[in-house]
C-alpha cells in the first residue's frame, strides 16, 4: 500500500471510531503525519491498515492522542506492537501518557499494554466525564510531584457562552468546538470573578440557573480595585472615538468582565459579541495583551501559540507585499473580503471561514507595505485536485495585478503538490477574480473555476493523454486531439492554459537569451537579493525586455531560457524559462511610451539597448518560470555533447532544438 492511500486509511479508520477518539481535524493528521508522529499497522497479506497510534511530543514525553485497532485485527497483539515502537522510537522520553474515559472500562486493556493509572481527570466534553490518566514508564528519575501539564492556554468565556455550553438545545452547537475532545489538555476554560459579581447582583430568579452554567469552569480573581481602573482606562480610550460608549448597562458589564478577566491575567476572552470585539478589541489589547475573540479562531490561536514559525511573514515574490498563515488578526480583517459584488452577505464569509479553519485548513493572508490586508486564500491537496474554497482581494489599488498573480501562484502550487487539477470552489468568487481567472484562461462550469496542471515536457500524443486523463477526471469537454507539428501559436496557447505543459513536437521554438544580471533581478528576482523589487514587477505576470534589433534571430511566439551574465551570484547558470508572446521594434521613444508600464528600464536605457540604433527590440514576456536548479554552463555543455546538438556559446541570442530545450528543463526543475 502506498504512502498516500495508508494515510486516507488511517483517516477513514479514525472517523469510523470518532465517537470514541473524538473529532480530529484533517489537519492534525496532516501536522503527524509530516512530524513523522503516526505509526501505522498494516496487514501484508491483505494490504489494508488494521491500526494506528497518532501521538504529540510535549515536553519531555509522548501524550498518546489515538490508538486504534480495526475489529477485526483486535486481540491479535496490534495494539501492543504500535506502543511498544513508540517506546522503542522516544526511549528517551520519561514514559507515554494517555487519558481514556472510565466508562469505556478499558481499564484491563491499558494495564495490559503496561500502562498504570497515575491521576484521575474530568473530561472537556460536555457531560464532563470522569477520566483516568494512564502512564507507560521508560525507566527514567522522575521527579516530578505532579503529573499533569499545564494546558496551552486558559481563556476566559463570556456568560453566553457559558450559557451555551450548559443548553441542551440547537445554541449549543455553536460553542461546542471550545468543549471538543482534539482541544482536551490544551484549552482550558475560566469565568471570570466580573461574571460572578454580574450574576449576584442580577435578578435572584436568574442566579441559580447562571451559576449552575458556570461551575464546571474554575474562576480567575481579580483585584477589584485593579479591575476598575483598568475598566476606566479602557473607557478611556474607547471614548475618544466613540464618546456614547457605553450606551447601556450590558455595554458596561461586558466592559467590567473584560477589565477583570485583563486584570487576572488571562490573555483571551472569548465572546460571540462581535460588537463587543469592534469596539473594544483594539484598545483592550493594546493596553493589557488581553485579546477578545470569537470561539471560532481559538484553533488558529493555539496554532499561533504552539508553532510561530508557521506564521512568519514572507516577502510575495520579493515584493514590498507579505503573505503568512492567517492568525486570530484575521477576524478583524475579514470584512473587508465580503464578495458584495457577488451578492454574498457578512454572516455568510465568516460562517464560511470559520468552516475551514474547524477544519483544519490554513487560510492565507496578504498585506501591503502598509500592512494593510489584500488578498486572502486557502488551498490544500485533495486527492489529484488542488482545491481553493476561497480566493478574495480587498479593493486594493493593486488588486488586479494581485488577483492575476495570486491564480498564477496557484499553478506554481499545485505543480508542487503533484496535483493535476486547481479546483477554485469559492462559493462568492468575487468578480475581480472572475475577470481575472477568465483572462488566465481558466474554465468555468457552474460555480467551480478549473485550471489542468498539465506536468509533462513531451511530445503532442503525451500531453494530450495526460490532458484527456486530467479534462475527464474534471467532468470538463474533452480536450483538443493534438498532432506532431502543431503551429506555434496554437502550442503557446495550449501551454499556457495547461501550464507547465510543454509540447516538443510543434513549431514553438526555444531561445536561450543571455541578460545581465541586474536586469535579471529587476525583472525577474533572481537571484534572490537582499533588497525588495518593484512591487508592479514582482507581481506582475507580463515583463518586457529591450534589447539591439539588429541582426535579431528572435521570432514569437516562442519559449526562452534565461541566461544570467556578468559578475556576481547565480550569473553563468540558466535561471528561468519564459513564454515569448510577441516582439515589437520600434523607436527607443515610442517602444518607452507604450511598453514603460511592464519593464524597469527608463527611456536611456532603452536607447542604449538599442546600441546606436534608431530602432530597439522589445520582447513581451509570460508565464516566467524560476528554476529550482539554474544550470550552470559547465552543465549545459554536457548535456549538449550527450545529445550531440545545439550552440556551444551563447554571445547574443540562440535558439536550441527541442531535445536540447527539454534536457535543460527536466534537470533544472527536477
Amino acid at each position: 500500500m502506498d504512502n498516500h492511500a495508508g494515510y486516507e486509511a488511517v483517516i477513514k479508520l479514525g472517523d469510523r471510531f470518532s465517537d470514541r477518539l473524538g473529532q480530529l481535524p484533517y489537519a492534525a493528521f496532516e501536522d503527524a503525519r509530516d512530524d513523522q508522529r503516526i505509526l501505522i499497522a498494516t496487514d501484508l497479506a491483505a494490504g489494508s491498515v488494521v491500526g494506528y497510534a497518532l501521538y504529540r511530543l510535549p515536553r519531555n514525553e509522548v501524550s498518546l492522542t489515538h490508538l486504534c485497532v480495526a475489529p477485526d485485527a483486535r486481540g491479535t497483539g496490534v495494539a501492543r506492537a504500535l506502543v511498544d515502537a513508540i517506546s522503542e522510537k522516544h526511549v528517551q522520553r520519561l514514559g507515554i501518557r494517555a487519558k481514556c474515559r472510565d466508562d469505556y472500562e478499558l481499564a484491563d486493556t491499558w494495564t495490559g499494554l503496561g500502562f498504570t493509572a497515575r491521576a484521575k481527570a474530568i473530561g472537556r466534553g460536555r457531560d464532563r466525564a470522569p477520566m483516568t490518566v494512564w502512564w507507560r514508564d521508560h525507566g527514567h528519575p522522575d521527579l516530578f510531584t505532579e503529573y499533569e501539564v499545564p494546558v496551552e492556554l486558559r481563556a476566559a468565556i463570556d456568560l453566553n457562552i457559558a450559557l451555551d455550553l450548559a443548553s441542551s438545545a440547537d445554541r449549543k452547537m455553536r460553542s461546542e468546538l471550545l468543549v471538543a475532545d482534539d482541544l482536551a489538555g490544551r484549552l482550558q476554560l475560566v469565568v471570570s470573578s466580573g461574571m460572578l459579581a454580574e450574576i449576584n447582583d442580577g435578578e435572584r430568579s436568574r442566579r441559580g440557573p447562571l451559576l449552575e452554567a458556570i461551575e464546571p469552569y474554575p474562576t480567575v480573581h481579580a483585584v477589584e480595585a485593579r479591575a476598575q481602573d483598568l475598566a476606566n482606562r479602557i473607557l478611556t480610550e474607547v471614548q475618544n472615538t466613540a464618546p456614547d460608549y457605553p450606551a447601556n448597562e450590558q455595554d458596561r458589564r461586558d466592559l467590567l468582565q473584560v477589565a477583570h478577566a485583563a486584570a487576572a491575567g488571562v490573555s483571551v476572552f472569548l465572546t460571540w459579541d462581535q460588537r463587543l470585539i469592534n469596539r473594544l478589541g483594539d484598545v483592550v489589547e493594546a493596553l493589557t495583551g488581553t485579546t477578545l475573540m470569537k470561539p471560532s479562531y481559538v484553533v488558529l490561536h493555539l496554532d499561533e501559540l504552539a508553532n510561530a514559525d508557521a506564521f512568519r511573514l514572507d516577502s510575495l515574490a520579493g515584493s514590498t507585499f507579505t503573505h503568512a498563515r492567517a492568525g486570530t488578526r484575521l477576524e478583524r480583517e475579514l470584512d473587508a473580503f465580503i464578495a458584495d459584488s457577488s451578492g454574498e452577505r457578512r454572516p455568510q464569509l465568516h460562517r464560511h471561514v470559520h468552516q475551514l479553519i474547524r477544519a483544519g485548513r490554513e487560510p492565507r493572508i496578504v498585506h501591503d507595505e502598509r500592512d494593510i490586508a489584500a488578498a486572502l486564500y486557502c488551498a490544500y491537496r485533495n486527492g489529484e485536485r488542488w482545491e481553493v474554497p476561497l480566493l478574495r482581494v480587498t479593493q486594493h489599488p493593486l488588486a488586479d495585478t494581485l488577483a492575476r498573480h495570486l491564480l498564477w501562484n496557484l499553478r506554481l502550487q499545485a505543480r508542487d503538490e503533484g496535483a493535476g487539477l486547481i479546483d477554485i470552489c469559492d462559493p462568492y468568487l468575487p468578480r475581480r477574480l472572475v475577470q481575472a481567472a477568465s483572462f488566465e484562461s481558466l474554465t468555468a462550469a457552474g460555480t467551480h473555476w478549473f485550471a489542468p496542471v498539465i506536468d509533462v515536457c513531451g511530445e503532442s500524443h503525451e500531453v494530450a493523454a495526460a490532458a484527456a486523463r486530467i479534462h475527464t477526471a474534471a467532468g470538463l469537454p474533452a480536450p483538443p486531439l493534438l498532432r506532431p507539428g502543431l503551429s506555434a501559436h496554437a502550442a503557446a496557447t495550449l501551454e499556457h492554459t495547461w501550464w507547465p505543459a510543454k509540447i516538443l513536437d510543434s513549431q514553438l521554438p526555444t531561445f536561450v537569451i543571455p541578460i545581465r544580471a541586474n536586469y535579471a533581478y529587476e525583472l525577474f528576482g533572481y537571484p534572490e537579493g537582499l533588497s525588495t523589487r518593484d512591487t508592479q514587477l514582482s507581481l506582475g505576470r507580463e515583463h518586457v525586455y529591450y534589447r539591439s534589433a539588429t541582426n535579431s534571430k528572435i521570432i514569437a511566439p516562442a519559449r526562452v531560457l534565461w541566461l544570467s551574465t556578468g559578475a556576481g551570484t547565480g550569473s553563468g547558470h540558466i535561471f528561468a524559462a519564459s513564454t515569448l508572446d510577441s516582439r515589437v521594434v520600434d523607436s527607443p521613444e515610442q517602444l518607452h511610451e507604450t511598453l514603460s508600464y511592464y519593464g524597469t528600464f527608463d527611456l536611456a536605457a532603452v536607447t542604449a539597448a538599442a546600441r546606436g540604433s534608431d530602432v530597439a527590440e522589445a520582447l513581451r514576456l509570460s508565464d516566467t518560470e524560476l528554476f529550482r536548479t539554474p544550470i550552470s554552463r559547465r552543465r549545459y555543455r554536457q548535456l549538449r555533447e550527450n545529445l550531440g546538438t545545439g550552440p556551444k556559446e551563447f554571445m547574443g541570442p540562440q535558439r536550441i532544438p527541442a531535445e536540447l530545450f527539454a534536457a535543460v528543463y527536466a534537470l533544472a526543475t527536477q
